[in-house]
Formats: structure tokens, sequence, C-alpha cells
């Protein structure tokens, strides 16, 4: 069958750093109220007026909307949070599917645990400032299912098609898309600083 998804924030690291970051997923997160809020042509054009509160302390962190709906499409934020405090604080995660010796924690740093041998670390690293922001996610759900994020894993592994999988934390609920499943993001969220050439995934 196939299901929509409108998924807030996608965090990504650069490919060198890891690939599975890359491509995750963060939804239902909290944001805080903007600074202040303008129309901007281009991504290009917010990030520079994040530059340029940031020099008076008020931005930490733009989102950039391409939704025509929307007039003001980049808020300007403060916050004190962390990227791991933010991501903690978001209720829907979606990540790749990964191979069956390798672990996935949203934090700064990690250690591998048996069975696997080998930890990433989303939390930290060259692209770890920039997420993805309202996504349409469209594919086959080829399995339901409670369960926390490393069990949701290794039950999709199982799947011979399994690709990715979005867990909802509050309900304890994961779901396994297949290999055909895309997204098409509408909006940024960056950290003031972060270099986003090798980050960004939507045009």
């Amino acid at each position: 069958m196939m299901k929509y998804f409108i998924l807030s924030v996608a965090l990504s690291l650069a490919a060198a750093v890891s690939d599975e970051c890359k491509q995750s997923i963060f939804d239902q997160c909290h944001y805080g109220t903007p600074f202040t809020s303008i129309h901007a042509d281009t991504f290009e054009i917010c990030e520079e007026t994040c530059n340029v509160y940031a020099g008076i302390d008020s931005c930490d962190y733009f989102t950039y909307t391409i939704e025509g709906a929307i007039d003001e499409n980049c808020d300007i934020y403060t916050s004190s949070q962390t990227q791991s405090e933010f991501q903690a604080g978001c209720n829907i995660i979606g990540a790749q599917v990964n191979d069956a010796d390798r672990c996935i924690v949203y934090e700064d740093s990690c250690t591998a645990v048996p069975p696997c041998t080998e930890c990433i670390a989303c939390g930290s690293g060259s692209c770890a400032g920039y997420m993805e922001s309202k996504c349409s996610f469209i594919g086959e759900v080829l399995e339901s299912l409670e369960a926390d994020l490393n069990r949701c894993q290794k039950l999709c592994q199982l799947q011979p098609k399994g690709a990715f999988v979005v867990m909802n934390i509050e309900e304890n609920t994961c779901e396994c898309y297949s290999d055909t499943a895309v997204k098409d993001c509408k909006m940024a969220i960056v950290q003031q600083g972060t270099v986003v050439d090798d980050c960004r995934v939507t045009p």
C-alpha cells in the first residue's frame, strides 16, 4: 500500500561521515518562537540573513521553506539547545536500514554494544547542523509493529526489500518501508555556521 507522511526535520551528515546519518528524518520537534521572520527568495539569502543576525547574538539556527503558500519563509531563531538536545525533543525518527552489525544513535558519541560491532553517532560531524524538514514520505509499508528504534531496525533487516524505518517514540511503534520509498522535502533547519554544500540533499 502507499502511505504518506509529513515528516519534519531530517538530520544530514556528509556522505564522508555516514550515509546512514544523511538519510535520517526527524519530525514533531520543538522549534521555539522565531526571533524574526522574513521572505527570502533563496536558501542562500536566508542563510546570509541568519549570519547577519548572528553578529548581534540573535541567530543560532534558521529554517527555510520552499512552500509557495508561505510568504515569510525564513525564520530566525535563538536557542541554547545542542544538536543532540534538539533531536531528543523530536517524537518521530526516520532512518535508513543499516547493516546488521551497525547501530545508529542520535548523540554526539557512542560505544558499540553487542550484537553491533560498529556504532554511528549522528549527533555530531560536519553536517550535524543541517536537517531537512516537511518531507512528504511516499513508499510501500512492509511491516508495522511495536518496537524501539534498534529493534525496529533489526526486524526491518529481515525484510528482503527493507530499506527505511520510521519510529514514533511516544507510541513506541515503527514502520518498515521498502526500497521504493522516496521523500520530497520542503524545508531545511540549519545551525548558524554550518557549511551545507555537502549536506543538502534537496535541490
